[in-house]
């Protein structure tokens, strides 16, 4: 479901290489399931190892939207959580959290979906999303279950880890 609501939103945009970098490190535990980037869109899955891309328990999702920061963190969470409502019959969001990290608007919501059609299971994601000096950076933490109160604080202390950082690995470091 992440990844068929990220291809709708994706939007034609002209490639530019920006000095910034996303500090999204894989959990321990965790391996890379699926990675791919074209011009447009990068995505990154991880999942825990011993599960698949089609079998998880848990995803991590990181994605790069090129081009398209004047959507903006909240419009792109706003459009995410219309697309969700859309795919799954009793989804429902929490508010839109507009806040502020290294000079950066940043968003964040939590999403659920009571039973996925494609798998029969409920999905629940927590999502942060990074407006950059062109691209939107997003990443979600998933759940093919209700989440316990443990997990939710889990998914919610790895997003707050997460950083958009200018520059290279040490300079983000640095930052």
């Amino acid at each position: 479901m992440i990844r068929a609501i990220a291809a709708m939103m994706a939007v034609q945009a002209a490639t530019v290489v920006l000095p910034e970098r996303l500090e999204a490190p894989t959990p321990p535990g965790f391996v890379t399931g699926y990675d791919a980037h074209n011009t447009q869109i990068a995505i990154n899955e991880r999942i825990p190892r011993g599960e698949t891309v089609e079998q998880w328990s848990r995803m991590i999702t990181v994605q790069r939207f090129t081009g398209i920061a004047r959507v903006g963190g909240h419009g792109f969470l706003d459009r995410l959580a219309n697309g969700v409502k859309r795919s799954c019959q009793g989804a429902s969001t929490t508010p839109i959290v507009d806040s502020v990290a290294d000079g950066r608007a940043v968003a964040s919501m939590r999403a659920d979906c009571p039973l996925n059609s494609a798998t029969g299971k409920a999905e629940v994601f927590f999502v942060k999303v990074f407006t950059g000096a062109a691209d939107i950076h997003s990443v979600q933490y998933a759940f093919r279950s209700v989440p316990t109160a443990k997990d939710a604080a889990v998914a919610e202390a790895y997003l707050d880890s997460i950083a958009l950082c200018p520059g290279s690995a040490k300079a983000c470091a640095a930052s």
